[in-house]
């Protein structure tokens, strides 16, 4: 059988694997070891992590869903949009709010 080239740098000799199937060579894996992250990818800076955090609170309210899991009336939306309430919820879900 011939021995399949690098699918990579097409130069050294592929590894067969029974399960992954055709590796790159070994001088090819052994590049890609370099370049490994030395820890974990974070945000960019504390502050940008401060700001992310801060919009999300901030705009929580947006992603609120009238109506819970259950079917029930969400009381949270309620109190987040009161002008809403008689376009979602009838007399009989309002007075179980």
């Amino acid at each position: 059988m011939k021995k399949q080239k690098c699918p990579r740098c097409n130069k050294g000799n592929a590894i067969t694997h029974n399960i992954y199937g055709i590796l790159p060579c070994e001088s090819c894996q052994a590049e890609d070891e370099k370049n490994h992250l030395q820890t974990q990818p974070e945000f960019y800076s504390i502050s940008k992590h401060n700001r992310v955090t801060e919009q999300r609170d901030k705009h929580a309210k947006d992603i609120l869903q009238p109506f819970e899991k259950r079917g029930e009336a969400s009381p949270d939306f309620a109190k987040a949009y009161p002008t809403k309430v008689d376009d979602y919820y009838t007399k009989d879900q309002l007075k179980k709010l």
